[in-house]
């Protein structure tokens, strides 16, 4: 109930690009994280700490999480000595109408760059962040097929 808070104004009820990037009738998430680098991992970001960060912000927007699921959350986070990016993709199944092929498609993508100055915290934030906006957008398209 909280989440519904959380959407921008006039969100109310999703377009047909939202159900294209996002609708999979509420089947489970895998969250696949890109094994980061030694000195990503050394600044706080494993791909434990990814993957955790990752399941939070899905679960507690009612995602379900499943290692074996056939749609994934594929997470990126590589901090340098003077910046640091993020970039969280969905891949879900899609189907082409002409030929009635199936296949993995990253449907929706976000990416974030920004200098290295403070603290690491602002990578997880800006990781955290960008993992509730999709599971925001998630549960918008596919809240009903999830009751």
């Amino acid at each position: 109930m909280g989440l519904a808070l959380a959407m921008p104004a006039g969100a109310a009820s999703p377009s047909d690009f939202d159900r294209f990037q996002f609708e999979n009738d509420c089947q489970p998430v895998a969250i696949v994280v890109a094994e980061p680098a030694a000195s990503t991992a050394a600044a706080g970001l494993s791909a434990s700490a990814i993957e955790d960060i990752a399941r939070e912000a899905l679960e507690g927007s009612g995602v379900t999480v499943d290692s074996l699921a056939i749609d994934r959350l594929w997470i990126f986070a590589r901090i340098q000595p003077r910046s640091t990016a993020v970039t969280v993709a969905f891949y879900k199944r899609v189907i082409d109408g002409a030929t009635g092929i199936a296949a993995l498609a990253a449907t929706w993508l976000k990416a974030a760059s920004f200098p290295r100055d403070g603290p690491d915290q602002a990578s997880t934030r800006v990781l955290a962040s960008t993992l509730r906006l999709f599971a925001a957008r998630y549960w918008l398209v596919n809240q009903e097929a999830c009751q």
